[in-house]
């Protein structure tokens, strides 16, 4: 009577091999599907500043004034007066990865923009200097 115990070393690599073959189908499946969520998230995150700057504007007659010209500076510096004015929630947005936002006070105008990982949702409007990446941008209402 000969009992068999344990798998062959054969066997233990090809199911490691199957299992690496189908790891590599769900990177290339799923990985345009978290840039997208992320552009998502970065459209919402320009609609919530976008209103709270329309708020601004109703209130003080004039869009913040930052001083600082279509850079990650000036978004956090209109994040942070946002922030003082209508309550800590615009704080909390960060970018998930390294693209970045930027905000352009451009006279009794703004230019608000996000930088986008897929073209989906990309206008050809407003630029605010992101040079040749794609990105999203809206102006005041005004």
């Amino acid at each position: 009577m000969n009992s068999k115990q344990g798998f062959t070393l054969i066997e233990l690599v090809i199911v490691v091999a199957i299992m690496a073959i189908l790891s590599i189908i769900a990177l290339q499946v799923f990985g345009p599907q978290q840039a997208k969520a992320r552009d998502s998230k970065r459209l919402a995150n320009i609609k919530y500043v976008t209103a709270n700057l329309e708020l601004y504007m109703n209130d003080y007659g004039v869009y913040p004034v930052v001083g600082a010209v279509s850079s990650e500076a000036g978004f956090l510096a209109v994040r942070s007066e946002l922030a003082d004015k209508y309550g800590e929630r615009i704080r909390s947005i960060t970018d998930p990865s390294s693209l970045n936002y930027s905000y352009e006070d451009v006279g009794s105008n703004f230019c608000l923009c996000a930088a986008l990982e897929t073209d989906i949702e990309a206008n050809s409007g407003p630029s605010c200097a992101f040079g040749g990446t794609t990105h999203f941008c809206v102006t005041g209402i005004q």
